[in-house]
């Protein structure tokens, strides 16, 4: 049985992994889907063949031969630092998310207009989904003080991320834009700042997912 675990830590782009994993170290055949012709190791982009994984795990290392073979053949090649960062904080083959929302303080009644300012974003992208029951998620925070006309705001994406040694799942938030600002009372104020947010998230979860959506 899945186990579905939410850590509630900013895991700051967790290829540490990855990066002590050097290009040109293509690993063994353990995989089993090991010399099918297919490269299932998620660290090269490129012609990997039809039906090969797209989610890294235990592929990883373990199809040697294929994917030497696809890189002599000039099919594939290494990804980039950046684009390993990219795919780990934002690639999930376009799922759709749900929203939740929650907005603290002075100006909580604009909590129902932050909620329909985020779903209709995400409708309007074909990303949203009111099913709350799994990851990954889109959450954003607002919380205003009472004395003082300042507010915080953070966007995060929870998804999850399967630890391969004991086939546990968490939920870690992998994408994060947090701020401050000063709000003099006027609710239109916070709403332009998740409107721009929100924006620039969904530009760059399609990009990391364009061939998916």
């Amino acid at each position: 049985m899945r186990v579905l675990v939410v850590v509630t830590v900013f895991v700051l782009f967790a290829v540490t992994v990855a990066a002590q994993v050097q290009p040109g170290d293509f690993g063994d055949d353990t995989s089993r889907y090991a010399n099918d012709g297919v490269c299932d190791d998620t660290r090269f982009v490129g012609d990997r063949g039809e039906g090969a994984v797209t989610f890294p795990g235990n592929h990883v290392m373990r199809d040697a031969t294929d994917c030497r073979t696809l890189i002599d053949e000039r099919r594939i090649w290494w990804r980039t630092p950046e684009e390993n960062r990219a795919r780990f904080r934002l690639f999930t083959e376009c799922s759709t998310l749900f929203a939740l929302v929650s907005v603290e303080g002075s100006a909580s009644e604009i909590e129902d207009r932050v909620r329909t300012l985020l779903e209709s974003r995400l409708r309007a992208a074909r990303l949203y989904t009111d099913d709350q029951t799994g990851m990954p998620f889109l959450s954003v925070s607002v919380h205003s003080l009472e004395l003082y006309p300042v507010y915080s705001l953070s966007l995060e994406l929870f998804k999850p991320v399967r630890d391969w040694a004991s086939g546990l799942e968490y939920g870690v938030v992998t994408w994060r834009k947090t701020g401050v600002g000063i709000y003099g009372r006027r609710p239109d104020v916070i709403l332009q700042s998740v409107s721009e947010y929100v924006d620039e998230f969904i530009l760059e979860y399609l990009r990391a997912n364009e061939d998916f959506c």
